[in-house]
């Protein structure tokens, strides 16, 4: 799976976190105080999605102008990539935590 994929299917479950369908829960926050933590949560989303992003573009830098002995970068971006979905995938949980929503 690709960033830019992943980075798409994170935004789509974080907005189905945010808005979801089907009958309202109990105990909503208050309409304001529900606005700051999806603004924070956004935040917080497209920070990691960034710092992602630069970590690849940093090891694709190292890739093409090096040719040190070590791991092969390819295992090392095969490494990243899995990183970055566990990374996002508990970013996610910890954001149903904080609406009270039950982990996937």
């Amino acid at each position: 799976m690709h960033l830019q994929q992943l980075n798409r299917t994170n935004e789509a479950a974080l907005r189905d976190i945010q808005q979801p369908s089907g009958p309202p829960r109990k105990m909503q926050p208050q309409p304001d105080m529900q606005k700051h933590l999806d603004r924070r949560q956004q935040a917080e989303q497209r920070w990691l999605q960034e710092r992602q992003r630069r970590q690849l573009l940093n090891l694709n830098n190292r890739a093409r102008t090096s040719a040190r002995p070590g791991v092969p970068y390819s295992l090392q971006g095969i490494n990243m990539q899995r990183r970055f979905q566990l990374q996002q995938q508990n970013q996610l949980n910890r954001f149903r935590l904080q609406r009270g929503s039950p982990l996937r």
